[in-house]
This record gives C-alpha cells, sequence and structure tokens, in this order.
C-alpha cells in the first residue's frame, strides 16, 4: 500500500513550519464502512510534548462523529485506555481482562498503520492510524467506486502493486485488478478441466436428497 507520508512547507533555515503526516482522506466516509472501525491522526507538539489527536469515530467524517483532543498520554495502557472513552468501544481491555476462561476473551482491539501493521509502541503513535475492535486490519470500502493502490512484497522482497475497487461497502466487497494475469488463468484452466467433479454440499439437518436440486457446480482445486 501507498503509505501516508508527511507533507511539509520548510523555512529558509531548514526547520518544518508546517507539517501534517495525515491523510484521513483516503480512511473516512460520509456513511461508515465497518462496524466499530475509527480512524485517528496524531501528531506530536514540539515544545510539550502532548499528542494532538483528531478522531473520526466509526470512521465517519462528520461533526458529530469526529473532534479532537490533546492527550498527555506517555504509555499504550494510557492511551488505550482515552481511546476507549473518545471512541466508545465497549470491549474494554480491563473488561477483558477481567474474563478468567481465555475462550470467552475477545479479540484485543487493535491499532494499525494504515499498510495493516500493528501498533504496539506509542512512540510509533504518529500520523494517519486505524483503529479495529475486533483486532483484525481490514481495508475499508469506503464508497461504491473508491479506488486504493496496495503494495505487496513476495519473499524475494518484488514489489507488485494490485487496484481495490470497491463494489459495496456493506459488507465490504473489492475487485482485485492485476491479481492474475490472463495467461495464468489459462494455465488453471488447462491442468484443472481433466479433474472437475460436482461441487460437494453438506446436508443440513432438514435437507436431503440429490445436491443438484440447490447446487449445480464443478469444481476443482
Amino acid at each position: 500500500h501507498t503509505q501516508s507520508s508527511e507533507q511539509c512547507s520548510v523555512s529558509e533555515d531548514g526547520s518544518d513550519t508546517d507539517c501534517n503526516p495525515c491523510t484521513n482522506d483516503e480512511w473516512v466516509s460520509q456513511n461508515g464502512t465497518i462496524p466499530g472501525y475509527h480512524v485517528i491522526c496524531i501528531t506530536q507538539d514540539p515544545t510539550t510534548s502532548s499528542l494532538n489527536i483528531q478522531f473520526f469515530r466509526e470512521g465517519v467524517a462528520s461533526t458529530t462523529n469526529s473532534g479532537q483532543y490533546i492527550s498527555d498520554a506517555t504509555d499504550m495502557k494510557q492511551l488505550r485506555s482515552e481511546l476507549e472513552r473518545i471512541l466508545k468501544i465497549k470491549k474494554t481491555d480491563i473488561l477483558r481482562d477481567a474474563l478468567s476462561n481465555e475462550a470467552d476473551k475477545p479479540n484485543p482491539w487493535g491499532i494499525f498503520s494504515p499498510n495493516g501493521v500493528r501498533i504496539i509502541d506509542i512512540n510509533l503513535c504518529r500520523g494517519t492510524l486505524l483503529i479495529f475492535e475486533g483486532g483484525v486490519f481490514i481495508y475499508p470500502g469506503i464508497h461504491i467506486g473508491f479506488e486504493r493502490d496496495v503494495l505487496i512484497k513476495d519473499e524475494n522482497d518484488a514489489e507488485t502493486i494490485f487496484k481495490l475497487v470497491t463494489l459495496s461497502v456493506h459488507p465490504p466487497v473489492f475487485q482485485v485488478l492485476n491479481f492474475i494475469q490472463p495467461s495464468d488463468c489459462d494455465h488453471i484452466v488447462s491442468i484443472s478441466e481433466a479433474h472437475m467433479k460436482t461441487s460437494g454440499v453438506s446436508h443440513m439437518h432438514n435437507t436431503g436428497g440429490d445436491a443438484n436440486q440447490w447446487r449445480t457446480s464443478t469444481t476443482h482445486w
């Protein structure tokens, strides 16, 4: 993914005079996208070291869902507690830790960079950050037709850029352009044709009979 980069104006003496590391427009929408998804932008005051935090609750760019505040948090525990209150996160760290049975504990909500890296160090909490209450990074749809370039590296660090095009926001559905080449498609078809079989169906307690009543496809792989 094309990561957020600082856009700064520089004075004649070489010092930064106006620096905004946030690209919120790429991550917020008018009507919301994924339940439990929030967007924040954090910048640090160079004189006081306090954190200026702008937030978009539910990822919505409206006056009722957005705002900003100044934080004196010096560690992640304090910052997470503040964000739980500001963003109205219900499954808080305290409630999660109070559950004795590990199987009952939900995933801890997560803070992620725009390229999907989980942030656990407060010193890395700068610029646009994405919060998922489910603890798993998902690209938000934003709006139908929205396009996003996503950079992927293979095991040899070779880079490929794929384009995600939003087909649906609720639920999020994407078309991935350049994901597979036509020659790859032809190869998959050619080695699969001889092995195609009727697609299987797992019956429920109230179903039975020939599965072709519901599913008529053939499948391999």
